[in-house]
């Protein structure tokens, strides 16, 4: 029976390549099935499948990669940080049309990279992003969608 909405975005294919070399850089073997498919959530909502705003299937979305952290005391998700005026304007424009329930708050642009993951890999991303002279990470994300959900968080 499904229970609420989920929408996201995933990372055109240059950025995906480089959010796997920032997991490879930490340790992440990328071949195991504790990494996510890689996609930034917009909107996440529980009780409300019904969202009244249509996909935009067409836009892209550029977030710059502002830093690095562990997500959960219990599943230890590695997630890099986005800053992102975008993303923060299509989420609220979804839920503007409906999911008002966001069920993370206050939103905050992510990638989830790795779950199990050690607050020393977060430790050692923020080290390789934050390296004097490294200029900004800028992402590409595309191919918005939405789905129905079950009881299984993302």
């Amino acid at each position: 029976m499904s229970k609420g909405g989920y929408w996201q975005v995933v990372p055109d294919s240059d950025s995906e390549e480089m959010l796997l070399k920032l997991a490879a850089a930490v340790g992440i073997d990328l071949d195991s099935e504790d990494v996510p498919d890689l996609h930034c959530t917009l909107a996440y909502d529980k009780r409300n499948p019904e969202v009244k705003a249509e996909v935009n299937d067409e836009a892209e979305f550029f977030a710059i990669v502002k830093g690095a952290t562990v997500f959960g005391d219990e599943k230890k998700v590695l997630v890099v940080l986005l800053e992102s005026e975008d993303l923060q304007r299509e989420h609220e424009r979804i839920h503007a049309c409906g999911a008002a329930n966001f069920d993370f708050k206050p939103y905050q642009p992510h990638v989830s990279l790795y779950y199990g993951a050690k607050d020393s890999q977060a430790d050692y991303l923020n080290e390789i992003l934050s390296h004097p002279g490294r200029p900004p990470i800028t992402l590409r994300f595309i191919d918005e969608s939405q789905e129905t959900i079950d009881d299984q968080p993302r």
